[in-house]
This record gives structure tokens, C-alpha cells and sequence, in this order.
């Protein structure tokens, strides 16, 4: 917990910053008597230490001190009766007699309803038969008047004393309350002006600013008589007419009185002052707000409870708070590389401007650092701002290269490209001559929100890089508690401080510095579910699922709880392995919690291992703590309002089951209502609603944008989502005519313009082209088929729920254009079909005539065989006849035995019958197996020349 001392040294440093308007507002400080009570004893302290009569002369110090010291005597005060006497002692006439009251009232009312505060300071003064109440606001609000008073008889003072007793710590409620009673109290029946002229308030610090002024007009009035003016007279109250710069002399002062004996918090009182003002010269109002707000030491010096490390104990602490991160985080808007290829000429100059001036400030202030590690902080970011300075003067020479290069065909260029686009204004003025409006802007932003939500666009880190947008999308989250009737979100007691949970993010945008977010942590309630805050978180991550696994954007949600001792950061983030995990940060490190959310708003241009490592070292735990929970993993790349979708859901179910008490083992799946089948689209359905307005126009374009969503209560898959989205033809029309829906005349004036059919056709021209019909292959033109019949369902079930005839039509002539396509493809289909059926009846025909001729050749073949096999015998025969009557005329003359040679002879004849028998059957069957074949052949030829008959008589049916 935090110390008692460090407390006191971050209210000083607070006290300071509001003094030297540092800060834009924080009032955290001055909530309670304590700020006003070190206020005052500063005061005290400053006028104490005046030896040269700076403030007042010598004889009229001791007064004002006992004056002062009655303001802070007034905090203590335990009723009006002690007020009431302290004013009676009070010397009459006596201008170093006073009491100064700060007066706190609700000054106006925003269009949402929120009440917005002020403090003036009112000066009491004694007078011989009444008291005068002097009221200071440099801002003139409620009479218009910088210095005014009223005056009050002593009888009245009773009921004076009560009224500033009641509204000493009271939170106003009503506009101008306080001193609407005042005037009901006094002798006038309004405030009486006292012609004056003072700088008006620059910034929100009014509860010391205007303290301050309080303090500035009483020791005027010791030296000049404010109620005994000339007429005509214009007082300009000032500290010293003799000093020139005498409000830097007075906060000079200020600075020494609230030096003590130690000098590490002096030190850090130096360089606080040292934001402010450089030799003798202030810095305006926005420089020092931002030197301060977005000074990467500060939030280390409140972490170390204003206790300056030696070397080693900063070495270490370099090593853990790695600056580089916040560095980038800090020159966001110069950090980006692709940006600067593609901003304007002006842009880019006007960029190089802003940095060469943050490095001149810089440099200015380095040699008067006299802190070692805010000086190594200093030199860390001096680099970063000359390396980017270098960049963009190169980005600007490379400009002028090309520029000088191309000069007369960009001439050209720019010439043609005036006359079309004279044109193109000329047409658009005709139909639409209203300009674009913050209305228009607030339209498409909402519709860009809307498709986010959907899941029906892929990433798009332009259009939610801006405070504005996440403003807007919370915004939407709050008026959708607020119109949950049926307790679908939450039961109805919880509702309230969820849409205050709500609203904290909102006006987290809103911050100026770095240190308000710690005030709005502090004023968490503690172990309230329901008490929570969200932050988006933007880093470099790798995601696989929707895109290439390479580094790319990506965003986690934070939800914040307050707890006794620590403070609960969960890190909501459907891609991780870890779904949800939580960190514990000690209170001790709420500034360094507080420097990273602050600047965690801007997309930091670092790895997510880094950003956690952060938040890790902040932390009393060395890893995140996971938390067993199992959410459908992210299927599109709109992680920038999902996952902050999913927080809210997670930060409502948190309201129903405690996530940080689970049992072991236990596994979660957060919901949005489980009476619901279909929770998420009903989720959807209301957030729709939250988004209507009383433009019924607008309403109808959400309706229209809603339906590439859902269809009678079944969304489509993301695929199709985003297809109808990004390739609908009306939807740029509506961006193009600002949110109007067209009357019939202009509507048809556009279609002369924008021809839809061209549109159309370009939309779906991977089915137009008749040429690629004829080529492609059977299984791709079934495929085109099958998605034509596809986008005809998804269109037919869309029409009659369209109520924008515009929209209509175009979707009607998309219709007929895609049945005229589908009619191509399947007529192609069929052509196909019977060429091949054709092609196959052609193809068995010349089978069997190729079959046919195999068997003629082999017919001649084998008769070719058999001639040579009947003459062969027939040589054979006389040749073995001269042979064997020559060996029979040998043996009948050696044996002489005439019955053996009559024997052989009578055997060859034998075999020579047998072959002529086998070569006659073979020639049989051939014969009879050709004859069968060309019987076959004649019956096939007849049936093609019968279903080619049949053919030309339905061609000619059809004709």
C-alpha cells in the first residue's frame, strides 16, 4: 500500500501541476480539505519567505498570513456557528482582513446529460454595517463578469455562514445553486460588476487557477481599493506592477515554498517546473500540457515515491521499463513507415515541422535535466526524433526526384484528370448539392462500426485508430444496457453501475496526460464485479486463423478490477492459447499502470511479447495466470471491435459467476444469455437497435446492412457475409449520397450516370465471359453453375425483406442478370452432354468397322496361308514320288521286294489327306465368323441413322 509520504509527495506534484496549468484537469487532489489545506500552507510559506515586498509591504504581511490561515481553519470548522463567529471577528474595513472560500457549482449541461463543474473563489470582506462576498471567475460564468460582489447585513450573516458550512463539501446538483442562494441571502438581487480585465482561463484547472486569481485580487485590493473605483475605471489586478513577468516571478516563489529538506523531491520539483518554462520564457499552454502529460520519467518518479536511484538501481530499472515501447508509443503518428509512403506532400512538411520542434524543445531542456535516468530518457528519445526527422527528409527528397522527373507528364496528367473530374463534381452536385456534413461522417463512421460488428469487413486499422470510434462503439454498448427491458444482459440492480463501468472507457479518450487515468482507478469500488473498466490494447502479433502467420496488427481487451490491496488486469484475447489470463498489480505501481493504458490508446509499433512484458513487470506475478475458459476462436480479421465485444461479454458473465473463484478443473464458456439458442445473433439484433435513431433513413440503411448478416434468424457463414458486403452495389451508392435515400427522380437521374448493368456485369464477370465458357473444363463449369444458384438463393431470400427501392431494383436486375448466366451455363452443359453422347455413338461405329477390316485382313491372311499350305503338299508329293521310286528301284533291284515300296506309298497318301481336311474346316469358320460381324455392323449402322433422325426432328420442333 501505498505510504503516507508518498501519498503527500504525489499530491504536491499534482498541486504543482495544476498551479503551472501542467495538466488539462484532475481535481482528485482538491476532492477533500487536504488539497486546499497544502494550497494554503503554500501560500502561507510563499508570503513568508517575500523579503523584497514582491507581494506586499512589510507592515501588512502578518494580516494576510493570519487571513490565509482562517481559509484553512475553515475546513476543520465542525458547524456553521464557528464560521459565523470567525466572520464577526473579522476587522471592519481592513482590506488584509479576509477569508477565501472556494465555491463549487455545476456551470452547464452537456447535450448527454452530464453535468459539468467549476470553482470560482469568493473573497469575504468586513465592512462597518454589512460584509461584502467578492466573487473571482476569470471564466464569466453565471453573470458574465469576471469580478462581481454582493453585500450582506449583518443580520443575514447567520444564514450566510450556514449556506457556505452546507456547500463546503457538498457535490452540486443544480446549475449555479450556490449562488443563486447567495443572491436570495443578500441585499441585491444580483451580482453588482467590478469593472476589471483578466486573462481568461486556458485550461480545466480552475480549483487552483481560480484560487489562485482569489489569492492575486485580495493583495491587489490591499494596494488599490476595489469598491472605490472612478467611473470608467478598468482595473487589471496583478501580482507586481514592477516586474514584467510577473506571473513567472509569483510560480517561482511558489516553487521555493514548497521546497523542504528533501532535496530528491526538490529535485523532482525542479524538473516538473522545468515543463514549464525555459530561460525566463513559458511554454504555451498545450506544449506544457503535453511535456508533462507524455513525460516517460514522471510516471517512474511517482513509482519510486519521489526517490531519485543511483546508478545501479537505474540500470535495472532501464532494463525491466524498456523505454523503446513507450518511445514509439508516444510519436505513434510518426512511427508508421507505410503511412508515411502514402500521406500528402503538406502532410508530410507539416509532420517534419511538428518533430523538428518536439527535438528543439527537447534539446533546450536536456542540459537543465540534472536527474541521470530522466536524462538517459531524454537522449533515448532525442535519437529516436533525429532518426525519424532523417526518414521523412529523405521520404521528401525522394518526392522531388520523382516529381522533377515527371513534371510535364504529370501536367498532362493533372490537366486531363481536372476536366473529368469537373465533370464527374458537376454530375454529383446535380443529384446531391449537400456537402459533406460531421452528420454524413457520423453515418458512414456508424456504418463502418455496424460491418466491424458483423464480421462483415476484414480489418481496417484506419477507420478505428481514432479516439472518436471507439467512443462511438462504446457508446453503443451503454444505450444497449440501457434499453435491456428483459434482463437479457444483466438483472436490473447491477445495471447502473455497469453503464457507469461503460462510460469510464468513453471518457478514458478524453484524457490529456498520462496521470488521469490514475485518479479514475483510484475511484474504482473495491471487489465489485460490476465496477470495471476496458481498454483496448494494439500491438504486432502473429495470428494464424484469418491471415498469413506473419507479423500483422493485432488487439486484446483489457478489463480492470479494483481489488483490497491490487488492482486485476485480464487480458480477454480469442487467438491466444490462453483465452483469458489475469495479472495482479500492486497499488504502488498504479502510475506505471497508468503510463501504460494512456498510451496503450495508440497502436504500439512492437511485438505483443514486449507489451506484456510490460504489464508483467508491473505486476506481483513473473507470468499471466490463465483462466480455464474455452470461446470459438475468431474467424475474420476484426479483432478491433470483437475483441472488445468479447470483453464486454466477459465482464457481464463476470457479474454472474465469479472468474477468479473457479474450481479446479472447471472450465468455462462465457455467454451472453444462456436462455437463448442463438445468443450472439440476439446480442447483434440489440446492438442494432441501440444503434437506431429518430433518422427513419438511417435506420433503414442499418436494417439494409444488417441483412448481408443474418436471414430469418440464420446468419451466413463469414465468407458469404463479407461477399455481400463488399461487392454490394448499393452500398457505395449510399456512402456516395451521404446517408439520404434518394427520391424516384434522382434516383433515376443516377441510373443515367451510374449505369447499374456495368456494375453488375463487372461484379460477376467471372461468369460473363461467354468465350471462357466454351474452354474451360466440365468440373469448373459445374462449379460456376452451382455458385450462380448459390448467389441466386442467398439473393432470393433477400429481396423481399429489401425496403428501399433503389437497393431493390438494383438487386432485381442482379437477379435477372445472374438467371441469364446460370441459362449460359446450362445450356453449355448440355451442349457438352450431347457432343459426347455424339462423340461416344461415332466412336463405337468406328470400332467395329476398325474391327471389321482387322478381320478382313485376317481372312485374306489366313486364305493366303492355306493356298501355300495346299501347294506345298502337292511338291512335296513329287518330290518324295522321283525320291522313294528311286530308292524303290534300288531296293527291287537289290531285295527285289515289289510289296514294301507299295506300302509307303500307300501311307504318305494318308497323311497328305488328313492336313487338307483340317486347312478346309479352318476356312469354314472363317466364313461363317465374318458373316456374323457384318450382320452386327449393319444393325449398329441402323440404329445411329435412326437416332439421327430423331435428332434433326426435335431440332426442328424447336425452331
Amino acid at each position: 500500500m501505498r505510504t503516507t509520504e508518498a501519498k503527500d509527495f504525489e499530491r504536491r506534484i499534482d498541486m504543482l501541476a495544476l498551479t503551472l496549468s501542467l495538466k488539462w484537469k484532475n481535481e482528485k487532489c482538491f476532492d477533500n480539505s487536504e488539497g486546499y489545506h497544502l494550497l494554503f500552507s503554500t501560500y502561507i510559506e510563499m508570503i513568508k519567505n517575500d523579503n523584497d515586498h514582491f507581494f506586499v509591504e512589510k507592515e501588512k504581511k502578518d494580516p494576510i498570513l493570519r487571513s490565509l490561515k482562517r481559509t484553512i481553519d475553515l475546513y476543520s470548522f465542525k458547524d456553521a456557528s464557528t464560521i459565523e463567529e470567525c466572520l464577526h471577528k473579522m476587522r471592519s474595513d481592513e482590506p488584509t482582513d479576509f477569508m477565501i472560500y472556494p465555491c463549487n457549482f455545476v456551470a452547464k449541461i452537456d447535450p448527454t446529460g452530464k453535468k459539468v463543474g467549476h470553482r470560482v473563489g469568493l473573497i469575504i470582506y468586513k465592512k462597518r454595517n454589512h460584509f461584502v462576498v467578492v466573487k473571482v471567475d476569470k471564466e464569466k460564468y453565471f453573470d458574465g463578469n469576471q469580478l462581481s460582489y454582493l453585500e450582506f447585513s449583518n443580520e443575514k450573516i447567520g444564514k450566510l455562514s450556514q449556506l457556505l458550512f452546507l456547500k463546503r463539501d457538498d457535490q452540486p446538483a443544480e446549475m449555479y445553486l450556490i449562488l443563486k442562494k447567495l443572491i436570495n441571502c443578500s441585499q441585491n438581487d444580483h451580482f453588482v460588476p467590478i469593472s476589471t480585465k483578466m486573462k481568461r482561463q486556458k485550461t480545466g484547472t480552475c480549483a487552483v487557477s481560480e484560487i489562485e486569481a482569489s489569492l492575486k485580487v485580495a493583495l491587489f485590493n490591499c494596494q488599490k481599493n476595489l469598491f472605490s473605483l472612478d467611473k470608467g475605471e478598468k482595473l487589471l489586478p496583478n501580482w507586481n506592477s514592477k516586474y514584467t513577468k510577473a506571473t513567472l516571478e509569483m510560480r517561482k516563489r511558489f516553487l521555493s515554498a514548497m521546497k523542504g529538506d528533501n532535496q530528491d523531491w526538490n529535485q523532482h520539483f525542479d524538473y516538473v517546473f522545468n515543463c514549464y518554462v525555459h530561460k525566463d520564457k513559458t511554454y504555451d499552454s498545450q506544449t506544457r500540457q503535453k511535456l508533462f502529460g507524455l513525460d516517460l520519467y514522471i510516471p517512474e518518479m511517482f513509482m519510486n515515491k519521489g526517490k531519485i536511484l543511483n546508478q545501479e538501481e537505474s540500470s535495472s530499472l532501464e532494463k525491466i521499463n524498456e523505454p523503446s515501447i513507450f518511445i514509439q508509443a508516444k510519436y505513434s503518428i510518426y512511427a508508421d513507415d507505410k503511412k508515411l509512403k502514402m500521406i500528402t506532400n503538406d502532410d508530410l512538411k507539416d509532420e517534419l515541422s511538428q518533430l523538428e520542434s518536439y527535438l528543439k524543445i527537447l534539446e533546450e531542456r536536456l542540459p537543465f535535466v540534472t536527474i541521470e535516468r530522466a536524462k538517459n530518457l531524454f537522449q533515448q528519445e532525442q535519437k529516436f526524433l533525429q532518426d525519424r526527422i532523417e526518414i521523412y527528409q529523405t521520404e521528401i527528397k525522394s518526392r522531388q526526384e520523382i516529381q522533377l522527373k515527371s513534371k510535364k507528364e504529370t501536367q498532362e496528367s493533372l490537366i486531363t484528370t481536372k476536366n473529368v473530374g469537373l465533370n464527374q463534381k458537376k454530375n454529383r452536385e446535380q443529384l446531391s448539392p449537400q456537402k459533406v456534413t460531421t452528420a454524413s461522417k457520423k453515418f458512414v463512421e456508424k456504418i463502418d462500426m455496424l460491418a466491424f460488428t458483423l464480421s462483415l469487413k476484414k480489418e481496417n486499422e484506419q477507420s478505428f485508430h481514432t479516439s472518436e470510434a471507439y467512443q462511438l462503439l462504446f457508446s453503443i454498448y451503454v444505450e444497449m444496457i440501457k434499453n435491456d427491458k428483459d434482463h437479457f444482459f444483466v438483472e436490473k440492480g447491477k445495471k447502473e453501475s455497469i453503464i457507469l463501468s461503460l462510460e469510464r472507457t468513453i471518457n478514458f479518450y478524453n484524457f490529456k496526460d498520462m496521470h488521469t487515468p490514475h485518479g479514475y482507478l483510484d475511484r474504482m469500488k473495491t471487489d465489485d464485479p460490476t465496477d470495471f473498466a476496458i481498454f483496448p490494447c494494439k500491438f504486432m502479433a502473429k495470428v494464424d486463423g484469418f491471415c498469413k502467420p506473419n507479423l500483422s496488427t493485432h488487439l486484446s481487451g483489457l478489463i480492470i478490477y479494483k481489488k483490497e490491496n491490487h488492482f486485476i488486469v485480464m487480458k480477454v484475447d480469442k487467438q491466444s492459447d490462453h483465452q483469458l489470463s489475469y495479472l495482479e498489480i500492486p497499488k504502488e505501481n498504479m502510475a506505471g499502470l497508468s503510463q501504460f493504458l494512456f498510451f496503450g490508446r495508440n497502436f504500439l509499433h512492437c511485438e505483443e511479447s514486449l507489451v506484456l512484458k510490460k504489464l508483467v513487470q508491473l505486476s506481483k506475478n513473473d507470468h499471466f495466470i490463465p483462466i480455464s475458459a474455452e470461446m470459438e476462436k475468431q474467424k475474420a480479421g476484426n479483432h478491433s471491435v470483437s475483441a472488445l465485444e468479447t470483453s464486454s461479454k466477459v465482464a457481464l458473465f463476470n457479474c454472474q459467476k465469479d472468474l477468479f473463484s473457479l474450481d479446479k478443473d472447471e472450465k468455462i464458456r462465457p455467454y451472453w444469455n444462456l436462455k437463448y439458442a442463438k445468443d450472439t445473433l440476439e446480442m447483434r439484433k440489440r446492438f442494432l437497435t441501440a444503434m437506431k435513431r429518430d433518422d427513419p433513413k438511417w435506420n433503414r440503411h442499418f436494417d439494409y446492412i444488417f441483412s448481408c448478416y443474418a436471414h430469418k434468424d440464420k446468419t451466413y457463414d463469414h465468407e458469404t457475409r463479407q461477399k455481400l458486403y463488399g461487392k454490394d452495389l448499393y452500398i457505395s451508392e449510399m456512402f456516395m449520397n451521404t446517408e439520404k435515400i434518394l427520391s424516384q427522380k434522382k434516383t433515376n437521374s443516377l441510373e443515367k450516370i451510374n449505369e447499374p448493368s456495368i456494375f453488375i456485369q463487372a461484379k460477376y464477370r467471372m461468369y460473363a465471359d461467354d468465350k471462357k465458357l466454351k474452354v474451360m473444363a466440365d468440373t469448373n463449369l459445374k462449379d460456376e453453375l452451382s455458385q450462380l444458384e448459390n448467389h441466386l438463393k442467398i439473393l432470393n431470400g433477400r429481396l423481399p425483406f429489401i425496403n428501399i427501392k433503389k437497393a431493390k431494383k438494383i438487386l432485381q436486375q442482379e437477379k435477372k442478370y445472374l438467371k441469364k448466366c446460370r441459362k449460359n451455363h446450362q445450356a453449355e452443359i448440355k451442349r457438352r452432354q450431347e457432343i459426347q453422347l455424339e462423340n461416344k455413338n461415332e466412336t463405337q461405329e468406328s470400332l467395329i468397322i476398325q474391327k471389321d477390316v482387322v478381320l478382313n485382313q485376317k481372312e485374306k491372311s489366313e486364305q493366303q496361308s492355306f493356298k501355300r499350305v495346299e501347294v506345298r503338299p502337292k511338291e512335296n508329293q513329287q518330290e518324295r514320288q522321283q525320291k522313294m521310286g528311286q530308292r524303290s528301284f534300288l531296293a527291287i533291284q537289290q531285295r527285289g521286294e515289289k510289296k514294301q515300296n507299295t506300302a509307303c506309298c500307300s501311307g504318305l497318301s494318308k497323311r497328305l489327306l488328313s492336313m487338307f481336311s483340317k486347312n478346309e474346316h479352318r476356312n469354314i469358320q472363317f466364313q461363317q465368323e465374318r458373316k456374323r460381324m457384318e450382320d452386327l455392323s449393319k444393325k449398329i449402322h441402323a440404329e445411329i441413322q435412326q437416332k439421327k433422325k430423331q435428332k434433326n426432328l426435335l431440332t426442328i420442333q424447336h425452331r
